[in-house]
C-alpha cells in the first residue's frame, strides 16, 4: 500500500503476478498508476479466474496516465497530485487540498515535493505557507476514514463481472482506468 508504484514497476508486477503462483493476497491501495496498470489488472484477473489470488485491494488507487489530478473531489480527495504553481486551475486545486487538510483530524497530504525536492507543506498551526507563485508541486493525499461497518471486499462474481465490463468497454484505457475507479470508490 502506498509504495509509489511506477510505470516499470508496474509492469515489473505484472510480470510477478503472471509468474508467480504461490502469491496469495496483493495490497495496491493509495497507488498512483498509469496506463501501465491496465497489464496488472488482467493479470490479477486471470489469477482470479484460476482461484489462485484469494484477496486483493486496489482502494484509493488514482489512474491517470500523466499523474495529473483533474478534479478535486471533497468526498475522496485521495489520490497522487502533480501540480503546476503556474496554472490557476492547480493553484485552486492546491488551496482545496490545504483546507481539507486543515479540517480533518488526520494528515491527509504526504510526501511531498517541490520541484523534486522533499519538505513538510505546513498545514496545521499558526504559520500560513506562502505557495509558490512557479514549479511543479507533488503530493499523495490520502483520506483515511475507516470502511463502513460489514463493508466487505469485492467478491470473485463481482471482480469478473467488473473485468467483463472493462473489456467490452469502447472508451480505450482511459475509460477502463476510469470504470476502474469508480468501483474502487463505490
Amino acid at each position: 500500500s502506498n509504495c509509489r508504484l511506477s510505470a516499470k514497476l508496474c509492469g515489473e508486477l505484472a510480470n510477478a503476478l503472471k509468474n508467480n503462483r504461490s502469491l496469495q493476497q496483493i495490497l495496491l491501495d493509495g497507488n498512483p498508476m498509469g496506463e501501465e496498470a491496465i497489464e496488472i489488472l488482467k493479470q490479477l484477473n486471470a489469477r482470479m479466474v484460476e482461484g489462485s489470488i484469494k484477496k486483493f485491494s486496489m482502494e484509493n488507487c488514482f489512474f491517470d496516465p500523466l499523474m495529473r489530478v483533474l478534479e478535486f473531489d471533497k468526498e475522496n480527495p485521495s489520490g497522487y497530485y502533480r501540480l503546476d504553481l503556474k496554472d490557476p486551475k492547480d493553484v485552486e486545486t492546491l488551496g482545496k487540498v490545504m483546507e481539507q487538510a486543515k479540517q480533518t483530524k488526520h494528515d491527509l497530504v504526504r510526501n511531498e515535493r517541490l520541484n523534486g525536492v522533499r519538505f513538510t507543506m505546513p498545514l496545521r498551526g499558526p504559520e500560513e505557507w506562502k505557495v509558490p507563485t512557479e514549479g511543479i508541486l507533488e503530493m499523495d493525499v490520502i483520506l483515511s476514514d475507516p470502511p463502513e461497518p460489514g463493508t466487505q471486499p469485492m467478491d470473485g462474481d463481482d471482480f469478473r463481472f467488473l473485468g467483463r465490463v472493462m473489456e467490452a468497454s469502447t472508451n480505450g484505457d482511459m475509460g477502463r482506468m476510469h470504470i476502474l475507479k469508480q468501483a474502487c470508490t463505490a
